[in-house]
Parts: structure tokens; C-alpha cells; sequence
């Protein structure tokens, strides 16, 4: 990597590990809130008839 490169790509790897960090507060108490998970997935045996 070119020298002139390295420092901003550093501190932007920095700021971005320093903002995904939560507060040691929080890690303690689970989260109050509902989660739903939308799969979108293909198989070619499911609708196959027999």
C-alpha cells in the first residue's frame, strides 16, 4: 500500500472500530425488542411432484 494511503485508510479503520463499540453498560442487559427474519431461499425438490 502507498504510504500517503496507509494513514487515512488507518484512521478510517479506527473511527469505524471505535463506533461499532457498544458502551460496557450495555453488553449486560438484553435487548427489548422483537426481531423478524425474512428468508428468501430456492429448493428444487419442494414443489417436485412424486
Amino acid at each position: 500500500m502507498r504510504p500517503r494511503l496507509a494513514l487515512p485508510f488507518l484512521i478510517a479503520l479506527s473511527a469505524l472500530l471505535t463506533a461499532s463499540a457498544a458502551p460496557a453498560g450495555w453488553r449486560d442487559k438484553p435487548g427489548a425488542f422483537d426481531y423478524y427474519v425474512l428468508v428468501l431461499g430456492w429448493a428444487r425438490s419442494y414443489c417436485r411432484n412424486e
